[in-house]
């Protein structure tokens, strides 16, 4: 018991520290900013914050999530994706026992949240993201030896091929695009961390979970169209339910 709360009381903290992170990476990162320098700032008045103004979710219910310099609202994300980050962090650290296994999965997530988080404001996926989430998880996978490379490369091959499919059909029933290129290289990428089989299920979960966020959307926002829904949030969704209760 001691053990496990040493565990926590580390990473409490550490999800906290990712998550403030990403929320910079997700801001800078489609505006072409260095994620290193400069140092945070508001994005309203761009002055740049005191360090007791940057601590995460605590600074935004200290200044009451407004500024203090410009008191212009901070956005609800940045604490948002503090808490998702320090909750997805623990649950994996209590879900898996194996070292090498927690920090593959908690790279998958980490990447997951900062590509969701651009795909739900700014719709798009870089490329940078994908690849070096392709890279750095096939080191993981040479050094911890997870998952066989066969079933890894299978995964990556049978998730692009489905998409494609599933692209090109809606295209062709519904004379609209509904996926984009982005959402296929990502497709990919679920194929190596979670397998084909994985994969599929998390599409599905993930697709129901974005039908829902649209009705909702439509009955209080007016909505946007089912095209326009971002995939990215809503895939990493699906694999956290796969990940938590399949494997």
């Amino acid at each position: 018991m001691e053990l496990l709360n040493f565990w926590v009381i580390l990473f409490i903290p550490t999800g906290l520290i990712l998550g403030s992170f990403f929320n910079v990476c997700i801001y800078r990162l489609p505006r072409k900013i260095s994620v290193i320098c400069p140092g945070s700032f508001c994005p309203s008045c761009r002055k740049t914050l005191a360090w007791w103004q940057n601590v995460p979710i605590v600074s935004f219910l200290i200044l009451k999530g407004r500024c203090f310099y410009c008191h212009e609202k901070i956005p609800r994300r940045y604490p948002f994706v503090e808490f998702i980050t320090t909750i997805v962090t623990l649950s994996l650290l209590f879900h898996f026992h194996n070292t090498g296994t927690f920090l593959f999965y908690l790279l998958f997530f980490s990447g997951m949240i900062v590509i969701g988080g651009i795909d739900m404001f700014h719709q798009r996926i870089p490329n940078t993201l994908i690849i070096t989430l392709l890279i750095m998880g096939i080191i993981l996978n040479y050094l911890f030896k997870l998952n066989s490379w066969s079933q890894a490369l299978a995964g990556i091959l049978l998730a692009i091929l489905f998409t494609l499919i599933l692209r090109w059909s809606t295209t062709y029933f519904f004379r609209k695009e509904s996926l984009g290129l982005g959402d296929i290289k990502l497709s990919a990428l679920l194929g190596f961390y979670l397998g084909f089989e994985l994969f599929l299920i998390s599409l599905f979960i993930g697709s129901l979970f974005g039908i829902i966020f649209q009705l909702y959307n439509r009955r209080y926002h007016q909505g946007l169209r089912m095209t326009q829904i971002p995939l990215a949030p809503f895939l990493g969704i699906g694999a956290y339910v796969v990940i938590i209760f399949y494997l």
